[in-house]
């Protein structure tokens, strides 16, 4: 049978078509994931780059292949307003830091077995994942250790010139930030605060390495934004000293810039309970305060997080929840500038309506969000306890949103704000005019470091 050119073409296009992967050079450079064409037309990809030979004999255009391949999965993020929630998560790579530092990927590892030691529900897996923990830390801080002894040597004058000292100190900041995260998921732990003071030691060190007074990249601006939002919440009843160095400037603008300004402005709020008693020498705070001008501030607030709504998910319930939230920081907000820059027993109807109203919302976002939420409301939890001294009902239905809050979460530091207000409930005196704060601040030896994340 003679060869016809037709039919010699559709040899050659069907052999084309056929294309075997393993007659292909075997050092052609090659790509981890197949292209978002041959996904899409289920076929396998021979992945060379930069575009397949299968799209290129087929004549169609390849799309090439993306560093980090998303899908739709169950989320798994410890905390944040998307936790238990259906998001995009990474199916394979991870973020350049990571991928290049074995110390933080050891504290990445022992933050995910924290976490389920402490939110598994049989004790002898919660018991297996906490022993993992403890030697993922340790190994972790070994190295950390090394890492800063080698980056703090006084006879270093010079950084050395085959690595960025800048770089060195973001991924040893990271490193202590998640091994602080994994101390906060450990029932009665509190070398968070220990992890805590590193963070600060390294921020410091950033800074005077880069001699710069501002934050030029996001990931430098997250890190010390999370610093900041730790030291604000563990530090509400001012038992330690802050604002007199640049460090603690630099954290308060990284609070700033945020698009979720309460933080910002629990923090303004506490600096002028301390300036108010410091000056006038008393437990007491300066009367008559500009409140419609904390207003004004908090109003602001409320409008810059509603922003933050159309970045959720197009479904009604986690936006009506996520609004909800908002409001319960908001009214948190606002009486606690109310606790700290009024004087005992002034204003208390508006306090107590407050209260009311933040109890309220609360309640509305326990009983519409299992999981997804319910982490957000730990602040706005303490402020409605420390609200509620002369009502035993509220005290006992905190403490149970309390619990039922940690156990979901995993998050057992906040154990240590219950402890303070079970001991504010049982021992604050109804004749002495002191709020919460003074009360916390007077009996810090006591109480001691609380924080609430």
């Amino acid at each position: 049978m003679t060869e016809t050119p037709i039919m010699r073409t559709t040899l050659s296009g069907a052999m084309r078509r056929n294309l075997r992967i393993d007659s292909l050079p075997s050092d052609r450079q090659i790509a981890e994931k197949d292209c978002r064409q041959c996904i899409k037309r289920r076929i396998k990809c021979d992945r060379t780059l930069p575009h397949c030979h299968k799209c290129e004999i087929r004549q169609i255009p390849c799309s090439g292949f993306p560093r980090i391949h998303l899908r739709w999965n169950q989320g798994v993020a410890s905390r944040g307003h998307f936790r238990g929630k259906v998001v995009p998560v990474p199916k394979s790579g991870g973020s350049p830091l990571a991928s290049k530092s074995s110390r933080l990927k050891l504290s990445i590892a022992g933050l995910a077995a924290a976490h389920l030691a402490a939110t598994v529900s049989e004790e002898s897996q919660s018991s297996f994942f906490l022993q993992m923990n403890h030697s993922l830390r340790t190994e972790t801080v070994k190295d950390l250790s090394h890492g800063l002894r080698i980056e703090l040597d006084p006879y270093q004058a010079i950084p050395n010139t085959d690595r960025s000292s800048e770089s060195e100190i973001l991924e040893m900041l990271a490193s202590a930030l998640v091994l602080c995260y994994s101390e906060m998921h450990i029932p009665s732990s509190m070398d968070w605060g220990l992890h805590l003071r590193a963070c600060r030691a390294m921020i410091e060190r950033y800074y005077l390495l880069s001699r710069s007074k501002s934050l030029d990249d996001s990931l430098s601006n997250f890190l010390v934004k999370e610093v900041a939002d730790l030291e604000t919440f563990g530090n509400l009843a001012g038992t330690y000293d802050t604002n007199s160095t640049a460090i603690d400037r630099n954290l308060k603008l990284a609070l700033h810039s945020n698009l979720w300004t309460f933080t910002a402005l629990i923090d303004e709020i506490s600096t002028a309970e301390r300036l108010n008693c410091r000056w006038t020498g008393t437990t007491h705070s300066v009367g008559d305060p500009d409140m419609n001008g904390w207003h004004d501030k908090l109003d602001a607030a409320y409008d810059r997080a509603t922003e933050m709504v159309t970045s959720l998910p197009d479904c009604e319930v986690a936006q009506d929840v996520f609004r909800l939230v908002i409001d319960s920081h908001y009214y948190a907000t606002l009486l606690y500038c109310y606790q700290c820059l009024t004087l005992p027993g002034e204003h208390e109807q508006r306090k107590q309506e407050f209260c009311d109203v933040l109890w309220h919302t609360i309640q509305s976002v326990t009983e519409r969000s299992s999981a997804a939420f319910i982490h957000d409301l730990f602040f706005p939890l303490f402020i409605v306890g420390t609200q509620c001294v002369h009502d035993p009902q509220r005290q006992a239905l905190v403490e149970a949103v309390f619990l039922r809050t940690m156990y979901a979460t995993g998050f057992w530091c906040n154990q240590t704000a219950l402890q303070m207000l079970r001991f504010y409930w049982q021992h604050s005196d109804k004749t002495i005019d002191e709020n919460w704060v003074r009360f916390a601040r007077r009996n810090a030896a006591t109480i001691g470091p609380f924080v609430i994340f």
